[in-house]
């Protein structure tokens, strides 16, 4: 857990040091763990809500922002196979804190998507 001897301290220092920096929100089902900053490389930030842990979770960003900051440029509808050998990360458009966001969504074990991340590529592969 971060400390702040003003508002907003750590997240400024970050962005200074960084360019971006990851935010956590937890509640009592999920994790909710996104960036601010990206906009720094003319990129959409990105966020991942999974039932996973913040060190995995803080790995998949640090890779998506490296690939970022090298010229990437990851778009909402698309599979990227950039991040794990064995299957694909789809990005989503979404929304966090009233600014749009990239969501990253990751497939089952099998690498398929389900329910609405299914959806969602169906309908993005029809465009």
């Amino acid at each position: 857990m971060r400390t702040m001897n003003k508002e907003g301290e750590w997240e400024k220092a970050m962005i200074a040091k960084f360019g971006f920096y990851i935010d956590y929100v937890t509640g009592e089902d999920y994790v909710n763990i996104h960036t601010h900053g990206l906009d720094n490389f003319n990129h959409l930030d990105l966020e991942i809500v999974l039932p996973i842990t913040q060190d995995e979770v803080a790995c998949l960003l640090h890779s998506a922002v490296s690939l970022i900051k090298q010229g990437k440029r990851f778009e909402a509808g698309k599979l990227y196979d950039c991040f794990f050998a064995d299957r694909k990360v789809l990005m989503l458009s979404s929304s966090e804190g009233g600014r749009e966001v990239l969501r990253m969504c990751l497939p089952d074990q099998n690498g398929r998507f389900e329910g609405e991340f299914e959806k969602q590529l169906e309908q993005s592969s029809e465009k």
